[in-house]
């Protein structure tokens, strides 16, 4: 029983920090793809 309240606390606090990760590994890579392409190391 206990597990299942952590998983549970576990999936809410992901279901806030999820798009927020996914948003920025998203953005991330774009970012140094965009730099590359205009010259910066």
């Amino acid at each position: 029983m206990e597990s299942n309240n952590v998983k549970d606390h576990v999936i809410s606090n992901n279901g806030v920090k999820m798009p927020i990760l996914a948003f920025g590994t998203y953005l991330i890579p774009k970012a140094r793809h965009e730099t590359s392409r205009i010259g910066c190391p």
